[in-house]
């Protein structure tokens, strides 16, 4: 199957504790470029999930926040109805619940 969403890039940003160790918890942004015929994404981390609709330009962005150095899950909805799931290096796959 063809990439969903192409030019997928992951950023992470947090405050450092005052012993400069990585935080617990950070923001983190998704953003790409979506194929034609997605209609919605959905991201989500073990702390928050963000949905919406694709931009008429096919730009996709999520912001949400997540454990340190998580991998997001991330899926698209297609304008058939069916859902897909995005396979990233930066994205954890769906695996059974």
């Amino acid at each position: 199957m063809a990439a969903k969403v192409s030019g997928t890039s992951v950023h992470q940003s947090g405050d450092p504790s005052v012993a400069k160790e990585p935080p617990e918890f950070g923001w983190m942004a998704l953003a790409g470029i979506a194929a034609e015929g997605v209609s919605q994404f959905e991201v989500r981390s073990s702390l928050d999930t963000d949905t919406g609709g694709v931009g008429a330009d096919g730009v996709v962005l999520a912001v949400l926040r997540g454990r340190w150095r998580e991998k997001l899950h991330v899926a698209v909805t297609l304008a058939s109805g069916e859902t897909v799931p995005i396979h990233h290096p930066s994205v954890r796959p769906e695996g059974p619940s």
